[in-house]
């Protein structure tokens, strides 16, 4: 396991420290799970400006303002070649939800999210694409699929199954789940009230992966608008898949900087959370400045490759 080190201090200066950790902390303590929650709804982004927290590998994504549903991220550019786009805001994780509300104006576009994405898939009209399960929605042939995303193409998994689209200029959401080796995408019409449309499982992913969404399979942009993209994970508070050496975090009691080292060749990828779930800080450095925060307890989410861990962290 992971080497986790901690400073030395007395029963008296825990207790102190402790007193200062709001009650509501103090009863999450005996939870071993935390719901993590992040959302992208692109109010704050101006329009015809590329959407923030998101990196573009393929295509030309902008914030577009639609006529009934606001601000949403559109596509303008992708066809044969698929548009691919990194969701930077979203954690690496391997058990969780993709929720998505998508309005169309003008018909026959296909597209949806990846989840788990590891490694490259080489195919050639998908630059930048990862590996991983692609759940896709096709208001062309008026359908739903699950795919997975190979090293070099696409294997279908389970049926395709009909979901007639809405009405033009009419939301949908739609919610794609990775948990263990089942796979599940739902609609809804309401954003409250969700169906299942496909269930399947597969083994061949099953590590902590980013998001990516993409558009195209020479379906046409533009006119697809993607809004309230909310990831939901229910990940325990203590969980490590690094091998043993490969992580070092540093101290586990901290007042300025967190420190974290690995043996891995891949760039690691860091978040701190409250126990509420929320995102409060990624870090591009192994030396994470806390400073910024208020004494209690917080979640490290580290990520490298498909390795994962989730640490409890003390501020003082």
């Amino acid at each position: 396991m992971m080497q986790f080190y901690t400073s030395n201090f007395s029963i008296t200066f825990f207790k102190t420290l402790l007193q200062k950790i709001k009650k509501a902390t103090l009863v999450l303590l005996l939870v071993p799970f935390v719901t993590f929650s992040q959302n992208y709804d692109f109010n704050s982004d101006a329009t015809g400006s590329a959407p923030s927290n998101v990196t573009v590998t393929r295509g030309t994504f902008v914030v577009s303002s639609h006529s009934t549903q606001g601000n949403a991220m559109e596509v303008e550019t992708g066809s044969a070649l698929n548009a691919v786009a990194t969701m930077d805001l979203i954690p690496s994780t391997a058990d969780y939800s993709i929720t998505w509300k998508e309005t169309y104006s003008a018909s026959g576009r296909r597209n949806g999210f990846v989840l788990r994405g590891t490694g490259a898939n080489a195919i050639s009209n998908s630059p930048g694409l990862k590996q991983g399960y692609l759940f896709q929605s096709n208001t062309s042939s008026q359908d739903c699929r699950i795919y997975r995303s190979n090293a070099s193409g696409f294997t279908q998994l389970g049926s395709t199954t009909a979901l007639p689209r809405p009405a033009v200029d009419t939301p949908r959401w739609f919610r794609a789940t990775a948990s263990g080796t089942t796979l599940t995408i739902d609609y809804s019409d309401d954003g409250t009230t969700f169906t299942n449309v496909i269930t399947t499982t597969d083994s061949t992913y099953t590590g902590a992966g980013s998001t990516q969404y993409i558009l195209g399979f020479n379906a046409g942009a533009g006119g697809m608008y993607i809004d309230d993209v909310t990831y939901d994970s229910t990940l325990s508070v203590e969980t490590v898949s690094f091998g043993a050496n490969e992580l070092k975090v540093f101290p586990s009691i901290v007042s300025d900087y967190l420190n974290i080292e690995t043996s891995i060749s891949e760039k690691l990828k860091i978040a701190v959370f409250n126990l509420q779930g929320k995102l409060l800080k990624v870090s591009a450095s192994e030396k994470v400045d806390m400073q910024e925060f208020a004494a209690g307890l917080y979640i490290l989410n580290v990520t490298g490759g498909n390795k994962v861990a989730n640490l409890k962290i003390i501020k003082n």
